[in-house]
């Protein structure tokens, strides 16, 4: 069963998600900490999101010095290019 404070917060994100606001705008307007409500959206996120990562291809003649990844969150990570295999996955884990 949900708790009251899960509702709550529950019934935030969805009103954020249906704002046109970022999560930083919309949080700030409202005077929540904008870690407090990507902890809960972390936290009250279904276990039946399927996520997943994509391969990609590069083209070796594109001359990029990071990779932009925008990740569920909605939070945009500029990667540098040069990083391994591991390091990306490091990262990324880390940010979810």
């Amino acid at each position: 069963m949900t708790s009251t404070k899960q509702q709550h917060w529950q019934s935030i994100i969805d009103e954020q998600a249906q704002s046109d606001l970022t999560k930083a705008d919309f949080c700030q307007q409202r005077n929540i900490k904008l870690a407090t409500f990507y902890y809960w959206l972390k936290k009250l996120r279904t276990n039946d999101e399927i996520q997943c990562v994509l391969p990609i291809l590069l083209d070796e003649k594109v001359e990029a010095s990071c990779i932009d990844v925008f990740l569920p969150s909605g939070l945009r990570v500029c990667l540098p290019c040069n990083l391994s295999h591991g390091q990306i996955r490091h990262w990324l884990e880390a940010l979810q």
